[in-house]
Protein backbone atom coordinates (compact mmCIF):
# COMPACT_ATOMS: atom_id res chain seq x y z
CA UNK A 1 0.00 0.00 0.00
CA UNK A 2 1.80 3.01 -0.88
CA UNK A 3 1.17 6.15 1.55
CA UNK A 4 1.78 10.14 1.55
CA UNK A 5 2.12 12.07 5.02
CA UNK A 6 -0.07 14.74 5.08
CA UNK A 7 2.79 17.05 4.31
CA UNK A 8 3.44 15.85 1.00
CA UNK A 9 -0.29 15.34 0.06
CA UNK A 10 -0.61 19.03 0.74
CA UNK A 11 2.20 19.75 -1.54
CA UNK A 12 0.93 17.40 -4.18
CA UNK A 13 -2.64 19.40 -3.70
CA UNK A 14 -1.17 22.68 -3.56
CA UNK A 15 -3.47 23.68 -0.27
CA UNK A 16 -2.61 24.16 3.08
CA UNK A 17 -2.50 21.66 5.58
CA UNK A 18 -5.50 23.17 7.89
CA UNK A 19 -7.67 22.94 4.51
CA UNK A 20 -6.47 19.59 4.19
CA UNK A 21 -7.51 18.46 7.29
CA UNK A 22 -10.83 19.99 6.66
CA UNK A 23 -11.27 18.07 3.47
CA UNK A 24 -10.33 14.86 5.08
CA UNK A 25 -12.55 15.42 7.96
CA UNK A 26 -15.87 16.43 6.07
CA UNK A 27 -15.12 13.31 3.90
CA UNK A 28 -15.13 11.30 6.86
CA UNK A 29 -10.97 9.59 5.97
CA UNK A 30 -9.62 7.60 8.28
CA UNK A 31 -5.68 8.70 8.65
CA UNK A 32 -3.07 6.09 8.28
CA UNK A 33 -0.36 5.46 10.63
CA UNK A 34 3.40 5.83 9.11
CA UNK A 35 5.04 2.09 9.04
CA UNK A 36 7.90 3.77 10.86
CA UNK A 37 6.66 6.87 12.77
CA UNK A 38 3.20 6.41 14.29
CA UNK A 39 3.49 10.16 15.07
CA UNK A 40 3.60 10.70 10.91
CA UNK A 41 -0.35 10.28 9.53
CA UNK A 42 -0.89 9.33 6.10
CA UNK A 43 -3.19 8.95 3.20
CA UNK A 44 -3.39 6.34 0.70
CA UNK A 45 -3.13 6.82 -3.23
CA UNK A 46 -6.69 6.73 -3.78
CA UNK A 47 -8.26 8.88 -0.84
CA UNK A 48 -5.15 11.66 -2.12
CA UNK A 49 -6.72 11.19 -5.61
CA UNK A 50 -10.52 11.32 -4.49
CA UNK A 51 -10.04 14.49 -2.60
CA UNK A 52 -8.57 15.64 -5.55
CA UNK A 53 -11.22 14.94 -7.70
CA UNK A 54 -13.91 16.33 -5.27
CA UNK A 55 -11.83 19.34 -5.03
CA UNK A 56 -11.29 20.15 -8.70
CA UNK A 57 -7.64 19.77 -7.92
CA UNK A 58 -4.67 18.36 -10.14
CA UNK A 59 -2.20 16.03 -8.49
CA UNK A 60 1.01 17.61 -8.54
CA UNK A 61 4.04 15.61 -9.51
CA UNK A 62 5.98 14.92 -6.38
CA UNK A 63 9.98 14.25 -6.11
CA UNK A 64 10.22 12.08 -3.71
CA UNK A 65 9.33 8.96 -4.01
CA UNK A 66 5.94 7.71 -1.63
CA UNK A 67 5.86 5.27 1.04
CA UNK A 68 5.57 1.62 0.49
CA UNK A 69 7.07 2.05 -2.91
CA UNK A 70 10.44 0.14 -4.12
CA UNK A 71 12.54 3.56 -4.22
CA UNK A 72 11.74 4.65 -0.94
CA UNK A 73 14.58 3.47 1.67
CA UNK A 74 13.87 6.48 4.19
CA UNK A 75 11.38 7.23 7.12
CA UNK A 76 9.77 10.70 4.43
CA UNK A 77 10.75 8.00 1.60
CA UNK A 78 13.63 8.99 -0.28
CA UNK A 79 16.85 7.54 -1.29
CA UNK A 80 19.86 9.37 -0.19
CA UNK A 81 20.61 9.57 -3.32
CA UNK A 82 17.68 11.48 -4.69
CA UNK A 83 17.99 13.58 -1.12
CA UNK A 84 21.23 14.32 -2.38
CA UNK A 85 20.21 15.45 -6.03
CA UNK A 86 17.24 17.84 -4.66
CA UNK A 87 18.01 21.60 -4.85
CA UNK A 88 17.96 23.35 -1.42
CA UNK A 89 14.75 25.09 -0.41
CA UNK A 90 15.35 28.64 0.30
CA UNK A 91 15.79 29.30 3.92
CA UNK A 92 13.82 32.17 5.93
CA UNK A 93 15.54 35.57 6.06
CA UNK A 94 16.90 34.82 9.57
CA UNK A 95 18.63 31.63 9.31
CA UNK A 96 20.19 33.17 6.32
CA UNK A 97 21.76 35.86 8.23
CA UNK A 98 23.07 33.82 10.69
CA UNK A 99 24.49 31.57 8.42
CA UNK A 100 26.03 34.44 6.50
CA UNK A 101 27.51 35.94 9.93
CA UNK A 102 29.42 33.37 11.87
CA UNK A 103 30.06 36.71 14.50
CA UNK A 104 26.45 36.91 15.25
CA UNK A 105 26.37 32.77 15.92
CA UNK A 106 29.50 32.85 18.18
CA UNK A 107 27.83 35.82 20.11
CA UNK A 108 24.61 34.31 20.41
CA UNK A 109 26.02 31.51 21.56
CA UNK A 110 28.17 32.63 24.14
CA UNK A 111 25.04 35.02 25.44
CA UNK A 112 23.09 31.71 25.93
CA UNK A 113 26.00 29.87 27.94
CA UNK A 114 25.80 33.44 30.18
CA UNK A 115 22.09 32.20 30.53
CA UNK A 116 22.61 28.94 31.64
CA UNK A 117 25.18 30.17 34.33
CA UNK A 118 23.43 32.55 35.78
CA UNK A 119 20.04 30.37 35.93
CA UNK A 120 22.54 27.30 37.35
CA UNK A 121 23.55 29.79 39.73
CA UNK A 122 19.96 30.58 40.51
CA UNK A 123 18.74 27.09 40.95
CA UNK A 124 16.64 27.58 38.04
CA UNK A 125 17.81 24.39 36.52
Amino acid sequence: MTLFPLTDCCERLSVDPKTLRQWIKHAAMPLQAHPTDARVKCLTLPQVQQLARSHGRTLQPHPVPPLGSEASTSVWGATAAHIASMPLRSRPAAAAGLAASPGRVATAAAGSSHLCAVARAADLC
